[in-house]
């Protein structure tokens, strides 16, 4: 039997074809990966990945690299530059604080007084102001009684008899041009004259006078008066007095009656009142410059004419009138530095004079309105800041090497620190020119 040639190649079961026999090493084809929200195309451009070469990285090539860099050393440069012509000082002081008591007494002088033998040296000058004020208060009243009041008020009374004061004892009598008789109830001493641009003025004190008589005939306004007591002898034209104040509460006549402890209770409320009211009045009246030595003050209170508001009451009114002794604050602070071993030869100033409190030994013979010189203490701790003249500092800090500033800053006793900024910073030397310094004072020392 003839075989079939091409039956024998064929493989059984038809898988003997060219498609099934294996390639050895063949690639086999990845699946396709289709992203559903592709990234839009200008968003895809600006992730970029830098270059990368020879196992370094460079932004943008080496062209921009030396942009960068030449950049940054040409700023340096015009910075270097724009501060070398630069030139200026900034001086931050804080100034030296002092705290200190004192026990021992010092002497005061009225400043518009004419010097005498008694005159202390070595004194603070001070000067009075005197205020009045009326207050009241509403009590019920307790039936009907008789009274006789004497008018009162103020008088300036004046010297213009010659440079010595003259001294007018308790009692001296002043006479209005009416004939109306008031007495001083204690002695004063009136000041002589004194010069004033050139021209002789007359010295003057205040002094509170009464009526000779009660009755409402006393109660007058603003006049002038003459010294009986003076009459044929010099004194008489040149010494003289005139109203600082009318003359008020003179009374005679049937008043309703305050029992004796509501009028007490009453009096002691309007006097509290009043004399609070009075120092206040002071302080707004002298100028900024001033200070009240307080504890130095003098009060005095006169009961005035009660009123009858309505009903069964009746409204007790009093005149309180203060002296009040002041000073000028800068002087102040330099007579009781001086007299403080800490701040003897250091330039300070006082910066607490209104927290202080003054006293006088025998405080019960004292009249500021009549005094002339009289010795107190300091009551408190006192507060002393030191105080450096800008222009000095300056002047003695220009052109100077900046290794000398605390050589500088030991003949400033005032000043506890003191910082330098100095432009440019690596300048050795401070600034030439005076105009080139700022000078800052800590402030909060105070």
């Amino acid at each position: 039997m003839v075989k079939n040639v091409l039956q024998d190649m064929v493989p059984p079961n038809g898988g003997r074809s060219i498609r099934n026999i294996p390639i050895p090493n063949a690639r086999k084809e990845s699946p396709r990966i289709i992203r559903e929200n592709p990234l839009p195309s200008k968003l895809k451009n600006s992730f970029k990945m830098p270059r990368i070469s020879s196992g370094s990285w460079r932004i943008g090539g080496p062209k921009k690299l030396w942009w960068w860099a030449g950049g940054a050393v040409g700023i340096i440069i015009i910075a270097f530059v724009v501060m070398s012509f630069m030139s200026g000082a900034r001086i931050e002081i804080t100034p030296k604080v002092v705290k200190a008591s004192s026990q021992d007494l010092f002497n005061a002088f009225k400043a518009d007084s004419v010097p005498s033998e008694k005159t202390p040296t070595n004194a603070l000058p001070f000067q009075v102001v005197t205020v009045s004020k009326t207050g009241g208060k509403t009590v019920k009243a307790n039936g009907e009684e008789q009274v006789q009041k004497k008018a009162s008020g103020t008088l300036l009374i004046y010297n213009d008899y010659g440079t010595v004061s003259q001294r007018l004892i308790k009692n001296t009598r002043f006479e209005s041009p009416e004939g109306l008789v008031f007495r001083i109830s204690d002695s004063v001493v009136v000041p002589g004259q004194k010069t004033v641009e050139g021209k002789k003025v007359p010295g003057s004190v205040e002094a509170l006078v009464y009526a000779d008589e009660p009755g409402e005939k006393y109660n007058i306004g603003l006049t002038d008066f003459t010294i009986p007591g003076f009459k044929g002898d010099p004194r008489f034209k040149a010494m003289y007095a005139r109203s600082k104040t009318p003359m008020s509460g003179g009374f005679v006549g049937m008043v309703k009656k305050v029992a004796d402890e509501d009028r007490m209770v009453a009096e002691n409320e309007i006097e509290n009142a009043l004399k609070t009211d009075l120092l206040k009045s002071v302080k707004s009246q002298i100028p900024a410059s001033m200070v009240v030595l307080s504890g130095l003050e003098k009060t005095v209170f006169v009961p005035g004419e009660q009123s009858e508001p309505s009903g069964n009451t009746v409204k007790l009114n009093t005149t309180g009138t203060v002296t009040a002794v002041i000073a000028d604050r800068a002087e102040l602070g330099n007579f009781l530095a001086s007299h403080i071993n800490d701040v003897r030869n250091i330039s300070v100033s006082l910066s607490n004079p209104d927290n202080l409190s003054f006293s006088i030994k025998d405080n019960s013979k004292f009249d500021p309105a009549r005094d002339q010189t009289f010795q107190f203490s300091v009551d408190g701790e006192m507060v002393f800041i030191g105080q450096v003249e800008n222009d000095s500092l300056i002047d003695a800090l220009v052109g100077k090497p900046k290794s000398d500033l605390q050589v500088i800053k030991s003949a400033f006793p005032a000043i506890d620190l003191m910082k330098v900024s100095v432009l440019p910073p690596w300048s050795s030397n401070l600034p030439t020119e005076p105009k080139d310094f700022t000078i800052v004072v800590n402030k909060g020392v105070q």
